[in-house]
């Protein structure tokens, strides 16, 4: 019974993830920028004393990637809750990659908002909210490049396809990164949750820009 309500709780927080992401105008939202999502739902849930669901990663070739979630994704494709387009295959040494685009159905819009009920899910909506309307705000390419900045995924010495472990607070770089700006802060006053995590995603921005101009300036 536990087992069946932690992966309702999941799936309908994937949901809230997928709705908001819409709402904020990623629509459909590419998987690669989904499983982002996820990641940065996950590292950065307990600076609004929220649970991470999975607090773990993949480091995958083309960026975060949530065995679980998508396989919960899947299942919600399946039972018409979520729709897909654009599936496309991209050849990995000796495999393929599947990448696609992702909108929340009228279905998965009714149950997403029938969670909204729930006390707790209530509460965690509003962290995913404002995640995702920060990190809409970004341009697609420093969406699609924010995640290499992050302070977990820039743990040295860790190849592709290693696992990225971070279910403890002194392995949450992540926060500790973003609790670290309170130092630039006048006596006595502190950030609120959502101007904690929007300076962190504003930090990872400002990190893939100065990259990017950097390339540019060599290529010319």
């Amino acid at each position: 019974m536990r087992m069946k309500s932690v992966t309702l709780q999941r799936r309908t927080w994937l949901l809230s993830l997928l709705s908001f992401a819409n709402k904020a105008g990623i629509d459909p939202l590419p998987k690669n920028q989904l499983h982002s999502l996820i990641f940065f739902a996950n590292c950065l849930a307990p600076i609004y004393e929220e649970v991470a669901h999975d607090a773990r990663v993949i480091k995958h070739d083309f960026g975060p990637f949530y065995p679980d979630a998508q396989w919960d994704i899947d299942r919600m494709v399946a039972q018409g809750l979520i729709s897909v387009s654009g599936i496309r295959y991209r050849r990995i040494s000796l495999s393929w990659w599947m990448d696609s685009d992702y909108r929340i159905s009228s279905s998965g819009t009714r149950v997403q908002e029938l969670s909204l009920t729930t006390p707790v899910l209530a509460r965690t909506s509003n962290f995913i909210k404002e995640l995702t309307e920060t990190y809409a705000s970004m341009s697609v390419q420093t969406a699609d490049e924010a995640f290499l900045y992050d302070a977990i995924y820039e743990t040295p010495a860790m190849p592709t396809w290693a696992s990225l472990v971070f279910d403890s607070v002194d392995k949450n770089l992540s926060v500790l990164t973003a609790e670290a700006f309170d130092q630039f802060l006048p006596s006595g006053h502190i950030f609120s949750s959502r101007e904690r995590v929007e300076l962190y995603l504003q930090y990872l921005k400002e990190r893939a820009s100065k990259r990017d101009a950097a390339s540019a300036e060599t290529v010319a």
